[in-house]
């Protein structure tokens, strides 16, 4: 008996456990999409390490073409 079952959503397909529905796996069942254009992204944490590691993922990546930092949500609010 399988103590497993999958589950389609969207563009992956899960393993879940049926007596908990803890999901063991995520398989992706499309390619991710790439796109050629950069984007813009705010990132607002309270950690300054946080911050300067989410900032070098995005830019190993290549995903942002523009990146602004702010120490917490407020800070985004108030910017204009």
């Amino acid at each position: 008996m399988s103590r497993f079952r999958s589950v389609l959503s969207k563009d992956k397909r899960e393993e879940r456990c049926i007596y908990c529905g803890f999901v063991l796996d995520i398989q992706q069942t499309r390619p991710p999409r790439i796109s050629t254009e950069k984007g813009y992204a705010l990132i607002a944490d309270d950690s300054k390490y946080t911050r300067k590691r989410i900032t070098e993922i995005l830019q190993e990546k290549n995903y942002s073409g523009h990146i602004e930092l702010f120490e917490n949500g407020a800070g985004i609010v108030k910017s204009e």
